[in-house]
């Protein structure tokens, strides 16, 4: 076990843009200590929005705990590897998982933020319009390759590259109004790269992609399935807070969004079910009839709530103690003030 390893051992974690990042761990290091270790090697000035997660061939992704030894995590990969004969693969990725804004001057923050959006368009995870999968893939086009070039960018390449550009759902629909097929759409989204960007910086297109991805209404959220209500929901978790998605229809209504300041806490009554308490808000409106606690059933219970408490760290507890400490500034003034006599000629 790690608990036996006391000299360091370098351990590589992949970034978004493929590369990977060798760090060093011993039997004590946490991921929070191997997440400033990366941060310090790629420049990256504020890693609150990222983390470490555990990615296999099998199980998809998990954020690793802030506390979790390191080496332990990789202890156990050996042992699971080892039980599947090698089928199961195992590494450690560095992502976002908290969609914050990196500041301006945090370029690496910004290039592995754009990086992961451009991946998760392309994985499926955001539903977005035919409209807007034109000027998105066309931003890339101009991030990566800057103005249009027809020597190594033709409709006909670019066809063989949608599905490095565009989301799969755009591609799997029927030929109908808004998509006419893989050749019409490759020639939309080269004419929106030639006739409306030139002139603009690699920087300004990143700037231009992530600006309309954030007007999306999914992006940055985290789903998960689970049942609320005896109902099949899919919980989505972002920066703005919860939603509760109806997964009976295709097209996932809203049924209910609750910000984080209406939410007053979420917990783990046991590995497949969480509660989330809520703060009652004035003037609120959802869809359904609300109550003082939202019971789901889910799988990733654990992983909802540590999500959930992540965003409340950064948003929500710092505006709460503010608020606290305004009102009791405001009670000791009114203990401590003090009425002047009145004079005599009052």
């Amino acid at each position: 076990m790690a608990l036996a390893q006391l000299s360091a051992v370098p351990v590589l974690v992949r970034l978004q843009d493929g590369n990977k990042v060798e760090v060093m761990a011993d039997s004590w290091t946490s991921v929070t200590d191997l997440e400033k270790q990366i941060a310090s090697k790629i420049g990256l000035k504020c890693c609150t929005a990222f983390t470490v997660f555990e990615a296999t061939n099998t199980d998809g992704q998990r954020a690793l705990r802030a506390k979790e030894r390191i080496l332990d995590t990789v202890a156990q990969w050996r042992t699971q590897a080892a039980a599947t004969s090698g089928v199961k693969k195992f590494q450690l990725l560095f992502k976002v998982r908290l969609h914050l804004r990196p500041d301006d001057d945090d370029l690496a923050g910004i290039k592995l933020t754009y990086l992961q959006a451009v991946q998760d368009l392309c994985d499926g995870v955001y539903m977005v319009s035919t409209e807007d999968s034109v000027q998105l893939a066309a931003f890339q086009l101009q991030a990566s390759r800057g103005d249009y070039d027809k020597k190594n960018c033709t409709a006909g390449s670019l066809e063989k590259e949608l599905t490095t550009l565009v989301p799969p759902q755009i591609l799997a629909q029927p030929e109908g109004d808004e998509f006419r097929g893989r050749k019409d759409l490759a020639n939309k989204i080269l004419a929106y790269y030639m006739m409306s960007l030139k002139g603009i910086s690699k920087k300004e297109a990143r700037a231009l992609f992530m600006g309309l991805m954030r007007e999306n209404p999914s992006f940055g959220r985290a789903y998960f399935d689970g049942l609320s209500q005896e109902k099949p929901v899919v919980v989505g978790i972002g920066a703005d807070g919860v939603q509760f998605l109806d997964a009976t229809d295709g097209d996932r209504p809203v049924l209910a969004e609750y910000g984080f300041d209406s939410i007053g806490s979420f917990v783990c009554s046991d590995e497949e079910t969480a509660v989330m308490t809520l703060a009652a808000r004035e003037g609120e409106q959802t869809s359904f009839v609300k109550p003082t606690a939202i019971l789901i059933q889910s799988a990733q219970a654990s992983q909802m709530k540590s999500l959930v408490h992540a965003y409340m760290v950064r948003y929500i507890l710092p505006r709460r103690k503010k608020k606290e400490e305004g009102e009791k500034a405001k009670t000791v003034n009114k203990e401590t003030d003090v009425v002047p006599f009145a004079t005599d000629g009052a």
